[in-house]
Order: C-alpha cells, then sequence, then structure tokens
C-alpha cells in the first residue's frame, strides 16, 4: 500500500462523479448522496455518507448492500482494497458473514472516507461492539487494521518502539503505532480511558505530527490511508477517575476527536438482531433471552433507585448466551445451564439467584403466554 495512488470508495447509479489530478493523483469525488440504511428487520436509519473514500485506485467493486449486509435505497458500489503485501493481508481480519452492523457504520464510514485532520472515537458500554464492528468494517474493506487494548501499564515504546542492538548495530523495531501510520492501516486503540493520560499526550504529539524520527535515521511520515480510532466506556471530562478504572478524559484531547456513541439497541432491535444472527432459536428462545437482559440491565442500573445487581450484561454475552444455549440445549435445564457458562460463574452468589429468579420468571411469562395464544 502506497500513499501514491486513491480512489473514491462509494459510487452511485445516476450520481455525478468528476476526477481531479494532482500529484499523479487520480482522486474521484462522489456528490453527496442521502439514502436509508435498514439495519435491522423494521427499523430504518437515516444515513448521510459523504466525502470522499480514498483508496488505491485498483480495488474491485463491490455491492454495498451485499457486502455489509444493509439495505440501500439507492444501488451504491464500494470499492475495495486488492494488490496488497503479504505484510497487509497479515493485518486483515476474516468477515464474519453472520455480523450485524447498526447505524453507527454510518459514522464510521464516513470518518475512513474523510478524516480530514480528526480522529474518531467511539464510546459506549463494555461489550456493546465498539471493536468488533470497526474491525468487520475494516475486513469487509480489505483495509489493514490493527488493534491495541490499552491499560495503566501500556507505554509509549510499546506503541511507537524502540531501539535495540542486533549484529552489532544499532536497529529500530517499529511499535504498531509506526507501522499502521506508515503503511496506511487503520491503527485501533481500544479502551482509550484506561490509559495513563501522560501516555495519551505522547500519542497524540505523534498523530499530530504526522511522522515520526526514526532514532536511526531518517523520518517516518504518515500514509495518507493511515487512521486513527480509539474506543472507550467514557466521553466525560475533568481527569478524575472512577471505581473501574476508567478516567474522565482531557478536553483539549476529545477536541481532536469525532466522537460517536454505540447505543444500546432497545428491546425490539436486540429481539430483531439476535434472530437474525441465531435463526436456529425459535421465538420464544429469543424472547426469553433478551427480556431477562433487558431485566438485568434495569436493576444493575447505577442511576437505578432500587440497585440489586452490580454486574450488567452486555450485547456480547448476550450473544454468547445464545451460541451456548444452542451447543448445551439437550441439558436438563438449557436456558440456565448456559446462562452459567456465559455469565453467573463471575458474578456473586447472591446476585446469581436475582438473575435465575429473573430467568425463571420470564420463561413463564413467555410459555404461559404461547399456550394461551396456541
Amino acid at each position: 500500500m502506497t500513499s501514491a495512488t486513491g480512489c473514491a470508495l462509494l459510487s452511485a447509479g445516476g450520481i455525478g462523479v468528476r476526477t481531479q489530478s494532482g500529484s499523479g493523483d487520480n482522486l474521484y469525488f462522489v456528490l453527496q448522496e442521502i439514502f436509508t440504511v435498514s439495519l435491522l428487520e423494521t427499523v430504518n436509519f437515516p444515513a448521510f455518507f459523504t466525502g470522499v473514500f480514498i483508496m488505491k485506485c485498483t480495488e474491485a467493486n463491490r455491492s454495498f448492500k451485499e457486502l455489509f449486509k444493509v439495505n440501500c435505497s439507492a444501488d451504491l458500489c464500494i470499492r475495495v482494497m486488492t494488490d496488497l503485501s503479504e505484510e497487509d493481508k497479515s493485518h486483515l481480519d476474516i468477515p464474519d458473514e453472520n455480523f450485524v452492523f447498526t447505524d453507527i457504520l454510518k459514522d464510521i464510514l464516513n470518518f475512513l472516507g474523510n478524516p480530514e485532520t480528526d480522529y474518531l472515537y467511539i464510546f459506549g458500554s463494555s461489550g456493546s461492539g465498539k471493536t468488533r464492528t470497526v474491525r468487520e468494517t475494516a475486513a469487509r474493506l480489505n483495509w489493514p487494521c490493527i488493534s491495541v487494548t490499552g491499560s495503566k501499564e501500556l507505554n509509549l515504546a510499546s506503541l511507537i518502539g524502540y531501539t535495540c542492538i542486533r549484529d552489532g548495530q544499532s536497529v529500530f523495531v517499529e511499535g504498531p503505532l509506526t507501522t499502521a501510520m506508515k503503511n496506511g492501516y487503520i491503527f485501533l486503540l481500544n479502551d482509550l480511558d484506561l490509559i495513563d493520560p501522560l501516555v495519551i499526550n505522547g500519542i497524540m504529539d505523534v498523530l499530530d505530527n504526522r511522522r515520526l524520527i526514526n532514532p536511526c535515521g531518517g523520518m517516518i511520515s504518515a500514509n495518507r490511508l493511515f487512521r486513527f480510532i480509539a474506543t472507550g466506556n467514557s466521553c466525560e471530562t475533568g481527569g478524575c477517575e472512577n471505581q473501574d478504572g476508567v478516567q474522565t478524559l482531557n478536553a483539549s484531547l476529545l477536541d481532536r476527536f469525532i466522537i460517536c456513541r454505540m447505543t444500546p439497541l432497545n428491546d425490539h432491535d436486540e429481539y430483531s438482531l439476535l434472530r437474525r444472527m441465531f435463526p436456529k432459536l425459535s421465538l420464544s428462545d429469543v424472547a426469553v433471552m433478551t427480556m431477562t437482559a433487558q431485566k438485568i440491565r434495569i436493576y444493575s442500573n447505577p442511576k437505578y433507585e432500587n440497585r440489586l445487581l452490580q454486574n450488567s450484561m452486555s450485547t456480547r454475552t448476550l450473544h454468547r448466551w445464545a451460541r451456548l444455549y444452542l451447543t448445551y440445549r439437550r441439558a436438563e435445564n438449557p436456558f440456565e445451564f448456559s446462562l452459567f457458562r456465559a455469565y453467573l460463574w463471575r458474578i456473586p452468589q447472591n446476585e446469581q439467584r436475582i438473575v435465575c429468579g429473573y430467568l425463571r420468571q420470564m420463561i413463564n411469562e413467555v410459555y404461559e403466554s404461547e399456550n394461551l395464544d396456541s
């Protein structure tokens, strides 16, 4: 992948396209198109894809609808990267054909297409799909992506690189951020709000300068295809830290980012999503699981006056429960058996009893209603 060529990622039938030459590049500018993306069975999300999606001019055209499994009001094509080096391919994920995108897809695509001088920050509750959505998007675009998880122990050298002696000579060993910046990859930094603020300042210094001095000589400049995306659980400012180690972020730091929220799905959308991802589940099975998950979230919400639970259930955990239920459906009590393995074993015993009570209540409500209807 080089920074010498680029082209538009989206093109739509009937939309004017013009080319512009400059510095040996052929860039295709796509006029604004407004269309609707239907992501769940009965829900339409307005999406506005604008700007220029700069990629290599040797991509293969793919149907946007087929690639992302969404319904578009326009017959859009999307071009994916080809002619990747072996190093590029080593940073590609294999797309999960069963993955279902939500409305945040438009924010990610708009950023990838036209970041200007900004970075992208996605925040939301743990397990809501922030990291996976970015990686699934990159995988479908054949855009190499390097993902690193942040922590208090993460240091700047592990991201940028370090010098060492090999065969009597000093050499620079690239870190993942340097590799992504040099080769034009997506760099995904997870849990930004868990990282030491001094390390974050060092990262921002490199990103803002768009280049890095190689200690062994020369300069490493950012490829035009380089994109920086961060995720976190918080979007608050102030510089303090909560009981989970999540820090409120510096206001000047967030000023560098386009910010979007991974909004939790409501009951209906989560029900539809689970049905699509696990078609072997019966409608009643899906109802029991989604209703139990929503009940857990209500009583684990810190803002709830009569909070009974300290541990919520993420979308990731719900999907794990559904998958394990299909594996253990011949067990004596498959709902509870699989729920212990997906969620219950990691919470206190008193909370286990409360959640099992919710589960039995949902089973009784769903199947009693089913019997009445029949």
